[in-house]
């Protein structure tokens, strides 16, 4: 993983290898969530800075947690979809002119006929990720 910041604590931001932008902060979470969960260790989370992250952190390695319960068997499109949380957040988002043509989208996606393409499953995955996420977060 490539944070978004380089480890001397500069906030100049930098590209990875590829020439594509750094992930942001919370896909980096998620990923991290994600792989603790295949390597089956837990992992403890200390934020000194002040900014309490570790509460985000949280949130978003339950609702990781959460959505491979809620799928089994669905591991593959449950991790490409968090491989790609930034590309589709970011498609998502572009309909978010307001709440209405967001909820719109999202209505026509789901009206789609199934069996749905792996791509809009992995769209409906974040959708539903960012629901958890935001419930977590209200339980904190």
């Amino acid at each position: 993983l490539r944070s978004t910041y380089p480890a001397t604590g500069s906030s100049q931001k930098f590209p990875n290898e590829a020439g594509k932008p750094p992930l942001e902060r919370p896909h980096e979470f998620l990923l991290v969530a994600a792989l603790h969960r295949f390597l089956g260790v837990t992992s403890f989370i200390n934020c000194k800075s002040g900014c309490d992250r570790s509460g985000l952190v949280h949130a978003c390695t339950n609702a990781v947690l959460q959505l491979f319960a809620t799928h089994p068997g669905e591991e593959r499109h449950v991790v490409t979809a968090l491989l790609d949380f930034g590309a589709i957040t970011d498609h998502l988002d572009s309909f978010t002119e307001s709440f209405e043509t967001y909820m719109g989208r999202l209505n026509y996606l789901a009206s789609r006929p199934r069996p749905w393409s792996d791509a809009l499953v992995r769209v409906a995955l974040i959708v539903e990720l960012r629901n958890v996420i935001m419930h977590n977060l209200m339980q904190i």
